[in-house]
């Protein structure tokens, strides 16, 4: 029986993130709970460029600074205790990670994945097959490290099938349609007997946001909201390995796209700043535009128009039905940041702007009117909600079926 959750991350958590892993209803639902802190392990150049200033130290949470004491704890946990993949997920073992998943199948540990908010899986035509995915992946390495990476990831996964050295995932709680699901799946020879569905932590917010409000939607307003993705300073783009677009370009081509939103159709563009933005720094950046943190869905909930480019917040947009328009720089085009920009505005059925070029822009409709999305039904139950899922949450949905009382 399981007794103990054990959560594995590769950064230090927040108090946001206690709130999203549900740890305090896990926690009130009788599973002792615990975080265990890997990103001095895996992450640790990355965390002295990037401290995380607000990081919940003590409680719930363990750091790690050596694997020899990462082995015992798991050694000794692993008899009654569930552990929680926030390391990998549905992205797979992999070269840095693998020690990791060594210790929990050499203890016998059960371990689970929580994919609660996947996005359209960019890169290939899901109907393809798995071959195509990998020739993808191939013709995309163009350079040694991206190919090494990808050669000892498909390794991992072969050895995880075949020679039985990393363990699979005791469950998946994901919503059953996504495409990295079935990519896993596929890849892991896996099937859905494995998966326990559950919404996305967006719908978690939305659920929790509508329930305080008595499901009553509140009013429209004359606003537009921008969902901000710290695309000039995210602080995961130093664990990725990822350069950040140039601020200056940035924020000039998004000033030139406000100003058009604005001049068509009279609403006033706010920005909804994303979580691990640091928006307290850049108050001129969206040229002097109001930045708002801590409150984006019910800004989208008021909004007669978002704009985005991949934030997962467009779920929000779905869910209260609001017209979206997707964008992109040139920039963003050069780096190959706008390929899921463009699978996703096909997947939502939203228009999608190059602010950059000026003939796009000039001809582009912000009416609301003009935006609805065509597929957001579809979408819905592909990223959002779980068909046949009731109207709960996702750690709801976890302690349920962990305690032998499917709540679903």
């Amino acid at each position: 029986m399981v007794d103990e959750l054990i959560f594995l991350v590769g950064w230090p958590v927040t108090p946001r993130d206690v709130v999203r892993f549900g740890l305090d209803l896990l926690s009130s639902e009788g599973f002792k709970v615990k975080v265990f802190d890997l990103s001095l392990l895996l992450n640790a150049a990355a965390l002295r460029s990037h401290p995380v200033a607000d990081a919940v130290e003590g409680g719930y949470v363990s750091r790690f600074a050596s694997y020899d004491d990462l082995d015992s704890k798991i050694r000794r946990a692993a008899p009654t205790a569930a552990f929680i993949d926030y390391l990998k997920g549905l992205d797979g073992i992999d070269f840095r990670t693998r020690r990791v998943f060594r210790m929990l199948k050499r203890h016998s540990a059960c371990y689970y994945i929580v994919s609660a908010g996947a996005l359209p899986l960019y890169g290939v035509d899901p109907s393809a097959g798995v071959s195509a995915y990998i020739m993808n992946k191939l013709r995309k390495a163009a350079d040694p490290a991206r190919l090494a990476r990808f050669i000892a990831k498909k390794a991992i996964a072969g050895l995880t099938r075949y020679a039985n050295m990393y363990p699979a995932p005791d469950g998946i709680f994901s919503s059953g349609e996504s495409e990295v699901l079935e990519r896993f799946l596929n890849l892991n020879r896996l099937g859905m007997d494995c998966v326990i569905l559950v919404h996305s932590l967006d719908y978690d917010t939305y659920l929790h946001y509508m329930r305080g409000l008595g499901w009553k939607p509140p009013e429209l307003e004359k606003t537009c909201v921008f969902l901000d993705e710290a695309l000039t300073n995210h602080p995961d783009f130093s664990i990725l390995g990822i350069r950040p677009i140039g601020a200056g370009p940035y924020f000039k081509s998004m000033c030139r796209l406000f100003d058009a939103v604005e001049r068509q159709t009279g609403l006033k563009v706010v920005i909804a700043a994303h979580p691990r933005s640091a928006c307290e720094d850049m108050q001129d950046a969206y040229g002097g535009r109001e930045i708002i943190k801590g409150k984006t869905i019910d800004l989208v909930a008021r909004a007669s128009l978002v704009v985005a480019h991949t934030s997962t917040a467009v779920s929000f947009a779905v869910l209260f039905a609001r017209p979206l328009v997707l964008t992109k720089t040139a920039e963003m085009v050069e780096k190959g940041f706008s390929g899921l920009v463009d699978v996703m505005a096909a997947s939502l059925g939203v228009n999608v702007v190059n602010i950059d070029d000026a003939a796009v822009l000039a001809r582009t409709s912000f009416n609301p009117d003009a935006n609805m999305g065509s597929r957001y039904e579809e979408y819905k139950y592909k990223y959002i909600k779980s068909r046949g899922a009731g109207d709960f949450t996702v750690w709801e949905m976890v302690a349920g079926y962990l305690k032998g009382s499917h709540v679903a």
